[in-house]
């Protein structure tokens, strides 16, 4: 038998509705065990309350192949935390959380699961690249009209580890790809971290404005983006739903302030 600890890279922020924030932790711990089901292994899932709210802490025991098939699955699924000595070029993050977008003005960090608690770099340079057909665009106005917003998880693939702790990350295909049709279609969307899908869609619906004109995807653990029909803008759905979820954090999808920056 082989046993092994994993911290996931997934926390819940602990607002002033703390009831709140365990029902989520509650979640999450579901999640996991309904994930593993199939594997065959003992599992016991613990949340430990820090300074940046929950994060969770689960405990596999089986026999070792599938030990590590759940660990695999577990990072490919939701992300977990590792040593940097075992990070490399290449390596692809599922969900790497975004760090105050905007708060400088040379790129952006993401929590990629560094057990140095370093966060990784998204350079400027590397964003503009990527989606801004390299125009010379301020990091903030990209992040603003990108709509993207803390926490928020992207896919991202490490490109450098300098010194074994100075890490940086560029966007994976896939979300490059997505950013570009949402560009092509026009549509607005926002992206929300705090909620779940399900919680945004009654929100929604119990709304005259919002029924039939938003469609929600879930894309990971209380990650979300809504997209808003040709009658209806993304800020407009935020002044909506936004003062009932004061817990969540919203970013705008703007297609057209987009365009612009590419003229």
């Amino acid at each position: 038998m082989e046993s092994i600890t994993i911290r996931f890279l997934d926390r819940i922020v602990v607002t002033r509705n703390r009831r709140l924030a365990l029902a989520q932790a509650s979640l999450f711990k579901k999640q996991v065990r309904n994930t593993l089901a199939s594997f065959g292994v003992e599992t016991s899932i613990n949340q430990v309350e820090g300074d940046r709210g929950y994060s969770f802490v689960a405990s596999i025991k089986g026999e070792s192949d599938d030990v590590e098939a759940a660990r695999n699955f577990l990072k490919l699924k939701f992300g977990i935390v590792q040593p940097v000595s075992l990070m490399k070029a290449g390596d692809r993050i599922p969900k790497a959380r975004l760090n105050e977008p905007g708060s400088v003005g040379f790129g952006v960090f993401f929590d990629i699961g560094a057990d140095t608690g370093k966060n990784a770099l998204y350079p400027l340079y590397r964003i503009r690249e990527q989606l801004v057909e390299g125009h010379e665009v301020p990091a903030r106005s990209i992040l603003k009209f990108f709509g993207f917003c803390s926490n928020f998880g992207f896919p991202v693939v490490v490109t450098g580890i300098e010194e074994g702790t100075k890490i940086s990350v560029e966007l994976a295909d896939e979300a490059v790809t997505d950013f570009k049709a949402w560009v092509d279609d026009g549509l607005e969307r926002v992206f929300c971290h705090g909620e779940t899908g399900d919680r945004l869609e009654k929100l929604l619906a119990a709304s005259s404005k919002g029924h039939d004109h938003v469609t929600v995807q879930e894309t990971g653990f209380l990650d979300a983006v809504l997209t808003c029909d040709r009658r209806t803008n993304g800020a407009g759905i935020v002044s909506m739903i936004g003062p009932r979820l004061s817990h969540v954090q919203m970013g705008v999808f703007v297609p057209e302030s987009i365009k612009k920056l590419l003229e």
